[in-house]
């Protein structure tokens, strides 16, 4: 299970047990919460205090935590220590290297194919077209396939991502188009469900011994997950699939800067349904993923994308 707290609340611990206590119709309510249940703590807004127990409880079962705020997130973790000197002195050294570079083409090129597959999967419950999707599959992907260095994938990234949104937003009611912390149901949903990605793809590439700050794609900056993000670009067309199935499905609400607590319940719900369904697999495509590409960075095995495909 994802535990999600918001509002105001107190999160603490009780032997093996995460407590919640919050206030509900003017009394005091306590929920509590197997520890061993819990695949992913998310804490959403500023109103929450969590304890030092329940902290060390979480860190004890290696689960992922994740602070989640309007224009901020970070996650916490107990980091596996596998191995890191040599794979992490090969990750540093790689940049504009033949080998970042391919890596690099492979992260965009899982999330531009998987938009695409978005984009053509609500085009057929949808009954419109999706031009830019056909152009990407007919000129795009060859546009990438023959870049040389990283600001050809990045520049190539933008782009290309600009124009299979457009072909997704006329199928997500209220969407006019992506804007990261843009205060409407679709923008807060996609930031939320990112926020979540970025929590397990953290996780998953410490436990393979990689350094979730070194980037290739995104500019390193300091306290900036910047690989998290490149690594989790081939992931994102399955939080984009959930936004605009939950925008599709349910009334979601924005109460202040956030979801509102039913809406969180519901997107989480619908996230947790996806990514760990055996149809899709998304779970055991991240940590498989790290791994193989530790594998690459440390090796020099072939990496390739992962692609979702609805």
């Amino acid at each position: 299970m994802i535990l999600v707290v918001r509002g105001h609340a107190f999160v603490g611990r009780k032997g093996y047990m995460i407590t919640v206590r919050y206030k509900k119709d003017g009394k005091e309510v306590t929920e509590a919460f197997p520890a061993l249940d819990i695949e992913m703590a998310v804490f959403v807004g500023k109103g929450i205090t969590v304890s030092t127990a329940a902290l060390q409880l979480l860190e004890e079962q290696n689960v992922p935590t994740l602070f989640h705020g309007v224009d901020w997130s970070f996650v916490t973790i107990n980091p596996v220590k596998v191995g890191w000197s040599r794979a992490r002195k090969n990750q540093y050294s790689m940049g504009e290297t033949e080998l970042g570079v391919k890596v690099a083409k492979e992260f965009i090129f899982g999330k531009l194919e998987g938009m695409s597959n978005v984009a053509k999967n609500l085009s057929y419950k949808g009954k419109k077209p999706t031009p830019n999707s056909d152009y990407w599959r007919s000129e795009g992907r060859g546009e990438l396939a023959s870049c040389k260095n990283l600001d050809c994938v990045k520049k190539l990234e933008a782009e290309w991502s600009s124009k299979l949104w457009k072909d997704i937003v006329q199928f997500v009611p209220g969407m006019r188009s992506r804007v990261p912390r843009g205060n409407d149901p679709p923008n807060r949903t996609l930031d939320y469900l990112y926020a979540l990605l970025y929590s397990v793809c953290n996780h998953a590439l410490v436990g393979a011994g990689l350094d979730p700050y070194a980037g290739l794609i995104h500019r390193e900056r300091a306290g900036k997950l910047s690989f998290v993000y490149d690594f989790s670009e081939m992931f994102k067309p399955m939080a984009i699939y959930v936004m605009a199935t939950a925008i599709r499905t349910y009334k979601i609400e924005l109460e202040g800067d956030f979801l509102n607590k039913e809406s969180l319940q519901k997107v989480t719900q619908l996230f947790y349904s996806i990514f760990e369904s055996k149809k899709y697999s998304v779970r055991k495509w991240v940590y498989a993923k790290a791994w193989q590409l530790r594998d690459a960075i440390e090796s020099g095995k072939e990496f390739k994308a992962f692609v979702f495909r609805p």
